[in-house]
């Protein structure tokens, strides 16, 4: 098997763009394309493929992070094994999320079958749940670790 020379400077990406398809093409003896991929590998600017690469990143998040920062947020509170408030009103049609904050000393969860969602909040901590669009109607949610106790709804108008 014939080695091709790789830099390994930025080893994660080299792997992903370079290193495996000039193996590849090693193992398949394809001769012309091993020619082209060495030279690739011999003159790539990593810097100038992690610059584009960020860049391409960065263009097709910008509209999830502007979007999540303009999402509506409720809050709950779980406390001696209830949910506060018990009812939440949400918007219909609309992407919400609901930071959820467990103030107990026990592991709970925020479920709901209705709007399939299931959430394990540990003790002292908050977690985000994002949920929607949904349509009118009232959707329950609960902890199923405390069933009796953990109980609420959520009204959407």
């Amino acid at each position: 098997m014939e080695m091709a020379y790789v830099p390994l400077r930025h080893a994660s990406l080299l792997v992903a763009t370079i290193c495996i398809p000039v193996i590849t093409a090693v193992e398949s003896s394809d001769a012309p394309n091993l020619a082209a991929l060495k030279s690739m590998a011999m003159t790539s600017r990593p810097s100038f493929v992690y610059r584009n690469l960020l860049l391409v990143l960065l263009a097709a998040a910008a509209p999830f992070a502007a979007s999540a920062a303009g999402m509506p947020e409720y809050s709950l509170t779980i406390q001696n094994r209830r949910f506060e408030p018990a009812t939440l009103m949400v918007p219909a049609n609309t992407k919400f999320k609901v930071l959820v904050t467990n103030k107990d000393s026990t592991p709970s969860e925020f479920e709901s079958n209705e709007f399939n969602r299931e959430k394990i909040v540990p003790p002292n901590s908050t977690v985000t749940v994002f949920i929607g669009p949904l349509d009118k109607g009232q959707y329950k949610f609960f902890d199923d670790f405390h069933l009796d106790t953990a109980q609420g709804v959520l009204i959407v108008e």
